[in-house]
C-alpha cells in the first residue's frame, strides 16, 4: 500500500493581479499575493500537489486587459453599428448575451440560480428576447456576426496590436507572476485552463514542475493517482474572447453535443423530404440522425484522441465532465454548460472499466464533495471548488481495498479522506 498523496485543490479565485512600477529600474512587476498565500498554506501543511483548475483571473477587474481592449473594441463597435439600425444594435446585444450562456433556457437557469447584478441584467435580456421573439433577435445577431469579421479585417492593424499586447501581458507578466507565487511550494503544480484565462497556463507549462494537464498525452502518476485532465471549455463562453482563436491553436476545444445538434438541425431543415414528415416522424428522424452523427463525431474529438486507451482514476476539469459535475447541487436538470462529447466518451469508458474514482472540477462557484453511485459497486467521488472567499480543499488521496472490484479495472482504487475546507481573503 503506497502512502497517501496530500492535495491542495482550488479554482475560480477570479483575481485582479497587482502591477507595480519600479522607478529605479523603470520596469513594471506583476504579483498575485492571494495565490502566494494559498501556495504557502499548502506548503505549510505538507501538500504533495498544488492543483488549480482555472479562472485565476477576472478580466473585468484586470485594468491592463480592460485598457488594452477598450480602444480596439470601441473602434470595432463603431464600425459594426454603422451597418445596423438602432433596434438591431440593441437586439444583437441582447441575443449575444443570451447565446453566451448557451441559449434562452440556459440563460433562464442562470438568472434563477444567481442573485447578483449580472443576473438582473440577464433577466432583462430574457424579457426583451421573449417580447421581440427569437426570429427578430437572432436576425439581428446574424447581421452583426456578418460585419464582425469584416470589421476585424478592416481594423487588422488595431486587432493585431491588441492581441500582441494581451499576449505579452500573459507571457511576460502574468506567467512569471504565477510561477513566483508558487515558488515556495516544492511539490507538483498541476493546472487546467479556465474560461476566464484561456491560454495562460500554456506559458507556464514545462512538463516537470509546472504541468498543464491539457497538454499531457498520458495520465500523470503520483503515488496511487493516475491523473488525467481536460479543461472542457465551451468556446462560446471564454474570455478574453479574442484569445479563443489562440487557445484553439495551442489548447484544446472539444466537440460539443450542441454543435452536433445544430448541424443536424440545419441539415434536416434544408431537406424538402424531411419537411414533409409529421412532427412525430421528424422528431424520430432527428434523434436517429443525431445518434449517428454523435457516434461519428466522437473519434474526431481532440480530447478523445488524446485520452482514449489511457486508464486513469483521477479526472481534473474546469467545467465538469458529466452533468453531475457541471450543475449546481449536482442536478443534471440545471446543467449550464455543454460538455465535450469526446471527454464524456472517455469518462464513460473509464467508469465502465471500474477505473475512475475521483472527479474534481470548478466553474460553478460551489464547494462540495459528494459520492455519486453510478452502478452496482461503482461509486465516484465528485468534488467542486471555487465558492465564496476562494474556497479550496486540502485532502489526502489514499489507495484502498475494495471487494468485487471489476476485473476490467487497471488502476489502483483511490479515495479522498480527511477533506478540510480552506478560505482566503482577497487583497484589498
Amino acid at each position: 500500500m503506497e502512502k497517501g498523496v496530500k492535495v491542495f485543490d482550488g479554482s475560480d479565485y477570479h483575481l485582479a493581479p497587482k502591477v507595480d512600477y519600479d522607478k529605479a529600474s523603470d520596469t513594471y512587476k506583476c504579483t498575485i499575493p492571494e495565490l502566494k498565500a494559498a501556495a504557502d498554506y499548502a506548503s505549510s501543511k505538507g501538500a504533495d500537489v498544488f492543483l488549480y483548475k482555472g479562472d485565476l483571473l477576472e478580466e473585468s477587474e484586470d485594468h491592463t486587459i480592460s485598457y488594452a481592449a477598450e480602444s480596439y473594441k470601441e473602434k470595432l463597435e463603431n464600425f459594426i453599428q454603422a451597418f445596423l439600425d438602432e433596434k438591431e444594435v440593441f437586439l444583437s446585444e441582447v441575443g449575444s448575451h443570451i447565446m453566451s450562456l448557451g441559449g434562452l433556457e440556459n440563460a433562464k437557469l442562470f438568472a434563477e440560480q444567481n442573485s447578483d447584478q449580472r443576473s438582473e441584467v440577464i433577466k432583462h435580456y430574457i424579457s426583451v428576447f421573449e417580447d421581440y421573439g427569437e426570429k427578430d433577435v437572432m436576425s439581428a445577431v446574424k447581421k452583426r456576426k456578418k460585419w464582425e469579421p469584416i470589421g476585424t479585417e478592416v481594423l487588422k492593424e488595431d486587432y493585431d496590436n491588441y492581441k500582441n499586447l494581451i499576449t505579452t501581458y500573459f507571457k511576460d507578466f502574468l506567467a512569471p507572476a504565477v510561477k513566483e507565487a508558487l515558488s515556495n511550494f516544492n511539490g507538483k503544480k498541476l493546472f487546467v485552463d479556465g474560461n476566464h484565462d484561456v491560454g495562460l497556463f500554456n506559458y507556464i507549462h514545462d512538463g516537470q514542475e509546472f504541468i498543464s494537464l491539457d497538454k499531457r498525452q498520458t495520465p500523470l502518476e503520483i503515488g496511487p493517482l493516475r491523473i488525467a485532465g481536460a479543461a472542457n471549455l465551451p468556446n462560446y463562453n471564454c474570455f478574453p474572447r479574442e484569445f479563443i482563436e489562440l487557445y484553439d491553436k495551442n489548447g484544446e476545444f472539444d466537440i460539443l453535443q450542441k454543435q452536433v445538434e445544430q448541424n443536424v438541425a440545419m441539415y434536416l431543415q434544408s431537406d424538402p423530404e424531411f419537411n414533409k414528415l409529421s412532427p412525430e416522424m421528424q422528431d424520430d428522424h432527428f434523434k436517429r440522425i443525431l445518434q449517428e452523427e454523435m457516434q461519428n463525431a466522437v473519434p474526431q474529438s481532440p480530447v478523445f484522441k488524446r485520452l482514449e486507451n489511457n486508464d486513469f482514476n483521477f479526472l481534473v476539469n474546469h467545467n465538469g465532465a458529466l452533468p453531475h459535475l457541471r450543475a449546481h447541487d449536482f442536478d443534471p436538470k440545471q446543467d449550464l454548460g455543454g460538455s465535450g462529447i469526446g471527454l464524456e466518451a472517455v469518462v464513460m469508458e473509464q467508469i465502465q472499466k471500474g477505473n475512475l474514482d475521483v472527479m474534481s472540477a470548478g466553474h460553478v462557484h460551489e464547494n462540495k464533495i459528494k459520492d455519486i453511485h453510478l452502478a452496482e459497486h461503482i461509486k465516484v467521488q465528485a468534488l467542486r471548488t471555487g465558492g465564496k472567499d476562494m474556497h479550496s480543499y486540502l485532502y489526502t488521496v489514499e489507495e484502498v481495498e475494495i471487494e468485487n472490484r471489476p476485473e476490467t479495472a487497471t488502476t489502483p482504487k483511490i479515495k479522498i479522506s480527511n477533506p478540510i475546507g480552506v478560505k482566503f481573503k482577497k487583497a484589498a
